[in-house]
């Protein structure tokens, strides 16, 4: 059983080799027949897919290529190339700092404590200034009898009242909840391919395995083409979703909160 798990994935970068397959396997073609059509080796096929940046060419011949194989199984060329430099970025990024040199990460150390030095210090001078402040003396007042009696005889003068943060300019304001997110929860029982998007966000498809999970986050709306309504198992916010339909009908699902 394929035990990959995709965890609150953002559906807008899917990698560009795993999208393509999902594109060739829903059309049913074989690689070997991509590589026939489109005189790509099977080899460069296979890494393009699996997404090997450490032994696919230069990044120059790999767009070439992508544009070749997107062209021919119908998909956009300019969005494949975008996918491929999304990905290839980020791989190169996470390569470069498991090996970023210890006199970086000391350099950004220093300067972190210094910043904490300079803010303590800051926060010393002001506490000392305000402090001196509260502390000065006033221009005293010449003491009579009549004064110190009125004062021995003066009502207390009642403290004053903490207002609650809720009561402003006499209207008292009601938080309200936030409104329930949609959870959707999607398991794979068969192969199947699947699209989805994510309040206003474009419709992005997936290719599951028997298997996989997913779990997605929406505040308003999420939307689904399924390819084999039969070989998942969807809930919304842990509720049930019923899809009807057979194997190879596409069936477009549109899930809101409940009214």
């Amino acid at each position: 059983m394929n035990d990959h798990m995709i965890v609150n994935s953002d559906p807008r970068l899917m990698p560009f080799g795993r999208y393509l397959k999902a594109i060739r396997v829903q059309q049913g073609i074989s690689l070997e027949e991509v590589a026939y059509e489109t005189r790509i080796g099977l080899r460069d096929l296979m890494m393009i897919e699996e997404e090997d940046h450490d032994h696919l060419p230069e990044s120059d011949q790999v767009k070439t290529l992508l544009r070749t194989y997107a062209k021919w199984i119908g998909v956009d060329e300019d969005d494949i190339v975008d996918r491929y430099e999304i990905n290839r970025s980020f791989f190169y990024q996470t390569e470069n700092s498991d090996h970023m040199p210890p006199k970086s990460g000391r350099r950004f150390f220093w300067g972190i404590l210094l910043a904490l030095v300079l803010i303590a210090a800051a926060g010393a001078a002001a506490y000392f200034l305000y402090d001196d402040y509260i502390h000065q003396p006033t221009a005293a007042e010449p003491a009579s009898e009549d004064k110190k009696a009125s004062g021995d005889n003066a009502k207390q003068v009642p403290a004053a009242i903490d207002v609650p943060e809720s009561v402003v300019a006499g209207k008292v304001v009601v938080a309200t909840a936030p409104a329930e997110k949609l959870l959707l929860k999607i398991d794979a029982t068969q192969e199947t391919m699947i699209k989805i998007g994510v309040d206003d966000a474009d419709l992005v498809a997936y290719l599951l395995n028997a298997g996989d999970h997913i779990e997605l986050e929406a505040l308003t709306r999420i939307r689904m083409e399924v390819g084999n309504p039969e070989g998942v198992k969807v809930l919304l916010n842990d509720e049930p979703v019923v899809i009807q339909g057979k194997n190879g009908e596409i069936v477009t699902l549109d899930l809101t909160h409940p009214q």
